[in-house]
């Protein structure tokens, strides 16, 4: 995904015993010459516990899940 050059990628997740999806999700730090600026990336279902984010050799954003055990493709 050439649009995502530059940028890092944070998992957040919160307390194990809610699932706030405002809290599970992944942000997209753009790291410009003004600084970073930080934006939802993915949010929602399928993402309870995101712990990992990893680029694979395609380009796709892949996210590790601990709750569900899943690697979840995003892109």
């Amino acid at each position: 995904m050439p649009e995502l050059r530059g940028s890092a990628f944070v998992t957040f997740w919160g307390p194990q015993d809610r699932l706030d999806e405002t809290i599970q999700k992944v942000v997209r730090v753009e790291l410009g010459p003004d600084g970073p600026m930080v934006s939802d990336f993915a949010v929602g279902p399928g993402l309870e516990r995101p712990i990992a984010v990893a680029v694979g050799p395609t380009g796709h954003l892949y996210v590790a899940d601990f709750h569900s055990g899943k690697i979840i493709r995003i892109g």
